[in-house]
């Protein structure tokens, strides 16, 4: 079976994830992955490292951004969030996700936050996923309200075509059985297709110390009391995730690997690339007093 890496997150994910371009660039070769996306939390930050590292090694990386969304937001303060992988088709969907990024950091309060409503307004080029267990879908399961976790998957549907449930193997974290279980009920009745995420947020097992340090220091606890990182949110291939899958209970052979195939299908669809960087400053008016800025043309 083939996979690609649709959830992943850098040292970009500040205090949250611990993986570095060029560690992962040579962590896929390994793999024998030649796709793979970056979706940091609520920052785009990592696209250009992760460019160059993968075009040194012939990777096709996949831009993206985990974002976090609540249903309406009118500038009140309040910690109410979920999460959401968004995915860049192609130019278009690469500009979306850097403005939608600008949005959600203008209403930051602990995190960036964005409407699902801006969102709709502008998911043009996209791929959209459920994300983790604090996504949308996955909350309203994990509080037995399967009806409105269907209804809030084909309301998303609905607004994107390119739309897919994530299942993760986390054998770990026992609540995951539950979300998967679900998620394959919501999809066979639906038909809305899944995709198989591992999350990562580290290359190696053996990193989930130094992963549970940064959580530590971000939370201010001690490193007991924070909440450990799960093996398996190291970097994913499939004899990782198929065998997590085991550990995990996961009795349906056949979803998985269509899961599987359908990240491939999802890296065949995003092909944006990112143009040249470039230095961009304001235009100034030589012909009036000195620091006065043209009213357009602000950037060059």
């Amino acid at each position: 079976m083939n996979f690609v890496n649709l959830h992943l997150h850098t040292m970009w994910s500040v205090l949250d994830a611990v993986i570095k371009p060029n560690e992962l660039g040579d962590k896929l070769l390994e793999y024998g992955q030649d796709t793979c996306a970056v979706t940091d939390h609520g920052s785009v930050g990592a696209w250009y490292d992760i460019n160059d590292a993968f075009s040194e090694r012939g990777i096709k990386p996949i831009f993206g951004c985990e974002f976090y969304c609540r249903d309406s937001y009118n500038g009140e303060k309040s910690k109410e969030r979920k999460h959401l992988i968004c995915l860049a088709k192609n130019q278009q969907g690469l500009y979306n996700i850097r403005k939608l990024n600008k949005i959600a950091n203008d209403n930051f309060y602990y995190k960036p936050i964005m409407s699902y409503e801006t969102l709709w307004d502008n998911c043009d080029g996209l791929v959209i996923t459920s994300a983790c267990s604090l996504g949308s879908v996955a909350q309203e399961i994990l509080n037995n309200n399967y009806n409105k976790a269907e209804d809030l998957a084909i309301k998303f549907k609905d607004k994107i075509d390119d739309y897919y449930l994530e299942l993760q193997m986390h054998p770990d974290y026992h609540d995951q059985a539950k979300v998967n279980e679900q998620v394959i009920k919501i999809s066979e009745n639906t038909g809305i297709d899944t995709v198989v995420t591992s999350d990562s947020h580290f290359i190696n097992v053996e990193d989930t110390y130094v992963r549970n340090i940064i959580e530590a220091i971000g939370y201010h606890q001690k490193i007991e009391d924070v909440y450990q990182s799960l093996k398996s949110n190291s970097l994913g291939n499939c004899d990782k995730i198929s065998q997590w899958a085991l550990e995990s209970g996961f009795q349906h052979d056949d979803i998985l690997k269509k899961s599987f195939d359908n990240t491939v299908k999802v890296g065949k669809l995003c092909n944006a690339k990112l143009e040249e960087p470039e230095v961009r400053i304001p235009v100034f008016n030589r012909y009036k007093e000195l620091g006065t800025l043209f009213d357009e043309d602000w950037w060059c």
